[in-house]
């Protein structure tokens, strides 16, 4: 698995994007796999800057997302 994020984190930050290189990447697993520390390492090797964004600590609201209660 490991393998695997690292290539995905490589196609992340090398692939041509909007406004240069490096395209937005959603890390999904597991708390306590160091998903955050993988990320600004491989931001690192790279010489490239990773914004790092969690709804827990920022709220839904800096992500354009409003949350709306449902009726069943």
């Amino acid at each position: 698995m490991s393998q695997i994020l690292d290539e995905i984190l490589r196609l992340s930050f090398l692939s041509p994007g909007e406004n240069g290189a490096g395209v937005p990447a959603i890390l999904w697993g597991d708390p306590g796999i160091a998903k955050p520390g993988r990320v600004m390492a491989a931001a690192e090797s790279y010489g490239m800057r990773a914004w790092l964004l969690s709804p827990g600590q920022h709220g839904h609201g800096l992500f354009g997302v409003v949350p709306v209660p449902r009726q069943h």
